[in-house]
């Protein structure tokens, strides 16, 4: 009886990993996503993780083909990105969740072009919030976080 990969490291071995990652390996026509890099080793990173999900049973477009600098810089900016979420929920009290969404949604949309100005009479502390929220969202855009 074969034994069920069980480390993350095993699970990379699977034979369905591996068919997974040569189809994202072809279908980025084996060039780093970010940089365009042929000539460098390149890895495939994956943009979310969900809870007892398999590395193989994700989507394609929610892997990227990475060489080893790009996919460095990206695993180091998503650690930083989650210790700033962490520090801004800090900064929010549990009834200010809902202000929190709405101000992620409209800080989205304001980087989108979707909105020129935020209309908001909030406390200077709820504006101060929407500036570091505005400079959070930026940064999880630059590494893809909000594309579909």
């Amino acid at each position: 009886m074969k034994k069920k990969p069980t480390t993350y490291a095993e699970k990379l071995k699977d034979p369905r990993w591996q068919k997974k990652r040569l189809e994202v390996l072809e279908a980025s026509k084996w060039m780093c996503d970010d940089c365009g890099d042929t000539k460098s080793t390149l890895s495939v990173h994956h943009t979310y993780y969900e809870f007892k999900r398999e590395p193989w049973e994700y989507g394609l477009d929610t892997l990227m083909c990475l060489c080893e600098d790009c996919h460095t810089a990206r695993q180091d900016g998503e650690r930083d990105l989650k210790l700033e979420f962490s520090r801004l929920l800090k900064l929010v009290q549990l009834d200010d969740f809902g202000f929190l969404l709405r101000s992620i949604n409209r800080c989205v949309e304001e980087r989108e072009g979707f909105v020129t100005v935020i209309p908001s009479h909030e406390e200077l502390r709820r504006l101060e919030l929407e500036e570091e929220l505005r400079g959070f969202i930026g940064k999880i855009q630059k590494f893809g976080g909000f594309n579909q």
